[in-house]
């Protein structure tokens, strides 16, 4: 497997030079120019678009290892726990037809908020991941990043998942690795931008053990590529249908 792959040292530093210096030019810029709104207490929009470089850094480099595991163009497109519709206009680029789908009643200001934005092939449903209230077999792809952590019964949302897959499509995940050092993190999170610091209910060790149930993990990537999973912060999986 791809994660098993160390990068040499020299590519590791050019990448977090290169991310800290896009977070610089990012500094005080909204994702994509558009005011997305906060839609619970751990939306991370606030702090996607943050005047902390090193921490806006971070968290766009999550992003950026997901969508390195998005290839090609899907015809069906689903985002479990749409949120503020923050990966919206990346994923909208490679989607025919794009769902996102969130039990928030904020949707009808998220998708004013897109639309003013030019981005008009979506479609936002407000529903549970639980209980995705679609047909079996109907998705090309896919993509749950920063969810599964965040809900106590994660197999269930697999298993839906599974159910409305196609037989070869691809399920992303992203998912943060708990440690001291990120506990460390959401403590200084929760007081700089009022997130709750115990908000991660599910660990990066069931995440793996319900995903692993119905999917194959064919690619990992991991925010720091040379450290093992249990010390590399978030990683990103690339999943097929069992």
């Amino acid at each position: 497997m791809n994660a098993l792959v160390l990068n040499p040292p020299s590519k590791v530093v050019k990448n977090v030079v290169r991310d800290l210096l896009y977070a610089c030019w990012c500094k005080g810029k909204r994702i994509g120019g558009i005011r997305f709104p906060k839609t619970s207490v751990s939306d991370p929009a606030k702090i996607y678009n943050s005047s902390n470089i090193i921490l806006k850094a971070i968290y766009l480099r999550r992003l950026k290892i997901c969508f390195q595991l998005i290839k090609g163009n899907s015809q069906r497109t689903l985002e479990l726990g749409t949120g503020s519709g923050i990966l919206i206009p990346s994923l909208f680029k490679n989607s025919r037809q794009l769902i996102g789908l969130d039990i928030h009643k904020r949707l009808l200001e998220v998708k004013n908020a897109l639309i003013d934005a030019k981005i008009t092939n979506f479609e936002l449903i407000q529903a549970s991941a639980y209980q995705i209230p679609v047909q079996d077999n109907v998705f090309d792809s896919i993509i749950a990043i920063s969810l599964l952590e965040h809900l106590p019964k994660v197999e269930r949302v697999v298993k839906e998942a599974r159910r409305v897959i196609k037989k070869n499509g691809s399920f992303i995940v992203g998912v943060p690795i708990e440690n001291r050092a990120t506990k460390l993190r959401h403590l200084y999170l929760a007081k700089k931008y009022g997130t709750n610091a115990n908000f991660h209910i599910t660990s990066y060790q069931d995440i793996f053990s319900a995903v692993r149930k119905y999917f194959r993990i064919v690619n990992i990537k991991k925010l720091v590529p040379f450290m093992p999973i249990a010390a590399s912060m978030y990683c990103a999986l690339e999943c097929r249908p069992k």
